[in-house]
């Protein structure tokens, strides 16, 4: 049986019970409705950069700016609709996320116990909106290089909240299925697929201003310059591939976005450059990476339907550690010396 020094069950105590615990909930609830906040101020200010004819905070359009500075990845102009879009799905993530904050388990509230999207997680994403922000006014003031580097931010921290949830999740797995319903899961799993979309939607926006950058600030000319934006993608596909079949099979469980949103972004450079008459290279070499995606896309099911792993059975999981969670931990502990937790009769140091 688990036993804590007096002084750190005392802390225990104090943190994750009592008004301490409602603070920790209340403390995800403010950084949740913060987040929101951004999302919503990035996606109302999205909607007026792709105005036909904006006024007042925008002189140009993104899709005018994209015909400034075009080339054979641009996007086409119903690649906006996708643009505002992903705000809106993140922020009705965050909402459903939100409810956690009101659930209460045996151990306190849901989100505090484990805490696996701790408030500075979703401190991030007002980073990530101001950077946004800062790309859509610099984009639209023709400061390309600026905005690129704005813009590289954005993928690098979805992609950063992204890796750090899939840890966080498999690290708190065990206290996961003791403490926590299927549905409470699911709200973790729906919020992983949102940032998984919009981790990769910032990157393809971010490869096509390098695309720009490489054009218009280094010299260099088309039909280099997009094969090889197209090449960096195929390779970002091609390593999470990897990733998720190979080497973390134990942490990208559930992601159903990523090769679908590659798929849309890759039709929005295909339509753009579509020509029957004359077929650009690149517009040919697009319509090749829709079908990988397509067929990793396919084979990611595949596997997961055939995979047995991804749905294992509680008294098969690691025990809970101390340092995982102190106050389910110390519940658990008392629950096993009473005989009415079997999930495991020890914890290991």
């Amino acid at each position: 049986m688990l036993n804590l020094p007096p002084s750190d069950i005392a802390r225990s105590c104090c943190i994750w019970t009592g008004m301490n615990g409602k603070q920790g909930a209340i403390k995800h609830c403010v950084c949740m409705v913060l987040a929101m906040c951004s999302i919503n101020i990035l996606m109302v200010l999205t909607g007026l950069s792709h105005s036909p004819n904006p006024t007042g905070l925008f002189e140009n359009s993104q899709y005018n700016m994209s015909k400034t500075f075009p080339t054979d990845v641009s996007m086409d102009k119903w690649s906006g609709f996708i643009d505002v879009l992903i705000p809106v799905i993140n922020s009705y993530c965050l909402l459903f996320s939100l409810l956690l904050t009101c659930e209460r388990n045996d151990y306190g509230p849901v989100c505090c116990n484990p805490e696996v999207h701790p408030p500075r997680f979703y401190l991030i994403w007002p980073i990530i909106c101001v950077t946004d922000i800062g790309d859509l006014f610099l984009s639209d003031r023709g400061g390309i290089l600026q905005a690129f580097w704005l813009k590289l931010l954005s993928p690098l921290l979805t992609f950063y909240m992204l890796f750090y949830s899939y840890i966080n999740i498999q690290h708190h797995r065990a206290l996961l299925h003791v403490t926590c319903s299927q549905s409470t899961r699911f709200l973790y799993y729906l919020a992983q697929n949102g940032l998984a979309m919009s981790a990769w939607w910032n990157l393809l926006d971010a490869l096509v201003n390098l695309g720009i950058v490489l054009k218009y600030v280094a010299g260099l000319q088309d039909p280099v310059v997009s094969s090889l934006i197209l090449t960096l993608l195929f390779l970002a596909m091609l390593l999470w591939f990897i990733l998720e079949n190979f080497i973390w099979v134990q942490y990208i469980h559930y992601n159903f976005t990523v090769y679908p949103i590659l798929i849309l972004g890759l039709s929005s450079m295909f339509t753009r450059g579509y020509q029957a008459a004359a077929m650009a290279p690149n517009t040919v070499y697009c319509g090749f990476l829709m079908l990988v995606a397509t067929v990793m896309n396919c084979v990611f099911l595949f596997r997961l339907c055939c995979d047995s792993n991804h749905s294992i059975p509680v008294h098969t999981l690691p025990s809970p550690r101390p340092g995982d969670c102190p106050s389910v931990c110390l519940a658990l502990d008392k629950q096993a010396s009473e005989g009415k937790w079997n999930m495991h009769n020890n914890y290991s140091a």
